[in-house]
């Protein structure tokens, strides 16, 4: 992803993925729940975080964004996603500092090849997991490392490495994004909110709306109601972009 901001402050939600953003241009403040202000490095990675982040970007700030798979942050820079859980890294990228030459057009294919350049040098990365959809994540412990032919203690430590957080606080990410996904797409009518809320895996609409707030920092509702506003231009997606997502 590259772009910039149409608002000063900017509201993300909990998410699951590990990404390494850099600022090409101007840079953003993370504020905590005290309002304090920390400025943010020019490179850094960004780890899983269960809560809602608030930010205040300099004008005319522009970014690039990449987001890992499960395991790709091992097997690109070495480190476990469990070394950033809920944590801001600054990178001494090295090579990847190059990007910051590069106009907007061109950083995002340009960090990419760097990635892809030390993925291949590094040699075959360490063990990580398969794809693993709601439904396999939701499955007990025990009976999932079976189907995958590892011990559960060997699960859970590639859990660690690979997603940066236990099984269960996944799980737990995992039923709030693909509901949040579902959410934009369908609508918030209160039949769409109970089956939307049943297909993610919650125990009722009650669960769904308890821990949605809690990681998007207001109800359901009220988020549909205000995502057109200017300080939520980055959760502004094509249907087609909210399927792969799903997929």
């Amino acid at each position: 992803m590259a772009g910039g901001f149409e608002s000063e402050r900017v509201l993300l939600p909990a998410c699951a993925d590990v990404q390494l953003l850099m600022y090409l241009q101007g840079g953003a403040f993370v504020i905590d729940p005290a309002c304090s202000e920390t400025p943010l490095p020019r490179i850094f990675l960004v780890g899983p975080v269960q809560h809602p982040r608030q930010y205040r970007v300099a004008p005319g700030s522009r970014f690039v964004a990449v987001t890992f798979r499960p395991g790709g942050l091992q097997a690109c820079l070495g480190m476990a996603a469990s070394a950033v859980m809920g944590r801001i890294v600054t990178l001494d990228a090295g090579v990847l500092e190059e990007a910051l030459t590069q106009s907007e057009e061109h950083a995002p294919a340009f960090l990419q090849q760097a990635l892809l350049t030390r993925l291949h040098a590094r040699g075959t990365p360490p063990p990580g997991l398969p794809a693993l959809d709601l439904e396999n994540v939701e499955r007990p412990v025990p009976e999932l490392a079976k189907e995958l032919g590892i011990g559960v203690r060997q699960l859970e430590r590639r859990f660690l490495d690979s997603l940066g957080m236990p099984l269960r606080e996944y799980r737990r990410l995992a039923r709030y994004s693909a509901a949040m996904t579902a959410l934009m797409m369908q609508g918030a009518s209160p039949q769409a909110l109970a089956s939307l809320a049943q297909d993610a895996g919650y125990v009722d609409q009650a669960h769904f709306t308890r821990d949605f707030s809690a990681m998007v920092g207001q109800p359901p509702g009220r988020f549909l109601r205000q995502r057109g506003d200017a300080q939520y231009a980055l959760w502004q997606f094509t249907r087609e972009e909210l399927e792969s997502y799903l997929s």
